[in-house]
């Protein structure tokens, strides 16, 4: 009787490890110091995640696969992914209705295509973001989607948005 006890405490035990090793490595990574994200290997990883992500669920413009800066080299920029049946092209508005900043808008890459992957870019730190992404088709037919993001504030000081000033060129 004693050796069913020890063997199920002992299962027990290791279940709950490896269930704690398996959460562990699912948590976000909080603290990935530069040396390290600018590596090879480490941009690799991230990028076998997302081919991971991507094959877990069928994406399309209702569902899209939105992940804030997972290679973590551009702290104000979203990775979107989404499959669309026909072929659309794909281009994006970022809005922040709580500041004053204007809207920040581009074309993903101006190609008709039904496999959609790229970078949101022009988010604003510290507030609530809204990404309206605009899908066009070949005969003009435009469906928009939009997104909220809420930004963490940036780390220093700096203008957000930088003022234009007359310049010369010297030569």
């Amino acid at each position: 009787m004693k050796k069913i006890i020890v063997k199920i405490a002992t299962a027990v035990i290791v279940l709950g490890l490896v269930g704690g090793i398996i959460y562990w490595k699912s948590l976000p990574e909080k603290d990935v110091s530069i040396e390290t994200v600018y590596t090879e290997e480490y941009q690799n990883n991230v990028a076998d995640e997302l081919e991971s992500k991507k094959s877990l669920n069928d994406y399309d413009e209702d569902h899209m696969l939105i992940e804030y800066n997972p290679f973590k080299t551009n702290t104000l920029s979203l990775y979107v992914f989404f499959n669309t049946e026909e072929a659309t092209k794909v281009s994006y508005t970022v809005k922040a209705p709580e500041t004053d900043y204007g809207d920040f808008s581009a074309n993903v890459d101006g190609s008709y295509r039904t496999e959609h992957e790229f970078q949101v870019l022009g988010l604003i730190p510290g507030t609530l973001n809204e990404v309206e992404f605009a899908i066009e088709d070949e005969d003009g037919n435009t469906i928009t989607r939009t997104y909220e993001y809420t930004t963490s504030s940036l780390l220093g000081n700096e203008d957000v948005q930088l003022e234009e000033m007359n310049s010369t060129v010297i030569q």
